[in-house]
Parts: C-alpha cells; sequence; structure tokens
C-alpha cells in the first residue's frame, strides 16, 4: 500500500490505525507508513485454527516493530522446546496457542 502509486490520492481520514499480520513488518516501513498516511501500524499474529486472531499490538502500549503485540482476551499462549516444556525467556521454542477461540 506505501508503495502504491496511487496511495496518496485515496481519502483515508476516517482511519485511527492499520493492522498487519501474515509476517513482521520490516522496521524501517513504521515511520514511512505513518509519515504518509497519518496513522499507526500495527502488528499482530494469528491462524486459521484459531479464528483466526490470537494476539495483537495495542494502541494504549508502545508499539514494537516486529512485536505480535500480546494475546486477545480468552487466549494463551507459551513458547516450549522439543519436549513440550516451556521455555526460559530468550530461548529458541515452539509458540503454542490455545483458547477460547
Amino acid at each position: 500500500m506505501i508503495f502504491h502509486d496511487k496511495a496518496g490520492s485515496y481519502d483515508i481520514s476516517s482511519l485511527r490505525f492499520c493492522i498487519t499480520g501474515g509476517s513482521a513488518m520490516a522496521p524501517e516501513i513504521h515511520p514511512l507508513f505513518r509519515e504518509k498516511f497519518g496513522v499507526i501500524l500495527v502488528e499482530g499474529y494469528g491462524l486459521t485454527e484459531a479464528s483466526p486472531i490470537c494476539a495483537v499490538g495495542r494502541l494504549s502500549m508502545p508499539i514494537k516493530p516486529g512485536s505480535i503485540g500480546i494475546t486477545i482476551p480468552g487466549v494463551e499462549a507459551g513458547v516450549v522446546d522439543d519436549r513440550g516444556t516451556e521455555t526460559s525467556r530468550g530461548e529458541v521454542g515452539e509458540l503454542v496457542i490455545r483458547g477460547e477461540t
């Protein structure tokens, strides 16, 4: 959207923020997006099996490019190792999700 030839020709004055997902957005896009469109870009995470959103950044919290934010109400998330044991902060593992979704 930011690189579309006609991006500046649309009235987007009703937007307060935009959410992106699917993959982490390159950190340098965040300030470019805000400058061009005047809104904050927030990242989230979801998957089809979770109908579909699990976590998203919050406007009331600092925006951290590359972060999926925090889980939505009713969803729990953790990171586990190959044995299914919860990992310590900073360790590599697999993201596991469960909840009402």
